[in-house]
């Protein structure tokens, strides 16, 4: 405290102090301005779909009439969009049949089956693969009709693809074979539909195929 001249008293006090809380209070209580500035950028921010919504239904969210024509104009935007998306998705997935033909592939060289694999799926085929004779055949013996047809190679180690096939049509005696050789000469056995030489003509062996599960 100060005295003037006549002796009256004078108070002075910092407010310095209390004028930043007011300012920093009332930053705090007001959006980002990126959020409500007429909107005309508001596809950059990072507002998802449900903000955008949540923005629209709260009352106290302080913008003015004309931002909010602008956010009803733009979920409007976005609907219909995302109308065309889930239209689209639905037609792509009625191009994959709910019955498409599952085919079991066994050779032991892994980039075989991997190649004859991502082929026949991007023909809409569900594929099953080993590179391992005896795990094909337990898998097949747990669930022999969930298979179509099977793509064999003849030279593999411990089973091979002719002793493969007669096991497999011991479990099931309808499964279609197609059997797969290096040998220059080679008698298509009784029981598989086909025989490809290696190396594998991919075209034929899509033909065989469709051929088979027509």
């Amino acid at each position: 405290m100060t005295k003037a001249d006549d002796g009256r008293g004078l108070w002075v006090q910092d407010l310095s102090l209390q004028k930043a809380l007011g300012k920093r209070l009332q930053s705090a209580l007001t959006p980002p301005r990126r959020l409500i500035k007429d909107l005309r950028h508001l596809t950059n921010t990072a507002l998802s779909y449900g903000e955008l919504v949540q923005l629209i239904l709260d009352e106290s969210f302080p913008t003015t009439k004309k931002a909010k024509r602008n956010l009803s104009r733009y979920q409007s935007h976005l609907i219909k969009h995302l109308q065309a998306a889930g239209k689209l998705l639905n037609q792509q997935k009625s191009l994959v049949r709910s019955d498409r033909k599952h085919i079991l592939i066994v050779d032991d060289e892994l980039i075989i089956t991997e190649l004859l694999t991502e082929l026949m799926r991007a023909k809409l085929y569900k594929v099953t693969s080993f590179t391992d004779s005896t795990s094909a055949l337990k898998a097949f013996e747990i669930n022999p009709t969930a298979f179509d047809l099977a793509v064999l190679d003849h030279q593999m180690p411990g089973i091979d693809g002719l002793e493969l096939a007669q096991n497999m049509r011991q479990v099931c005696a309808n499964i279609p074979i197609i059997l797969c050789t290096s040998r220059s000469e080679f008698a298509s056995p009784e029981n598989v539909q086909g025989v490809l030489r290696k190396p594998i003509d991919i075209d034929l062996l899509m033909s065989s195929i469709a051929e088979i599960l027509v």
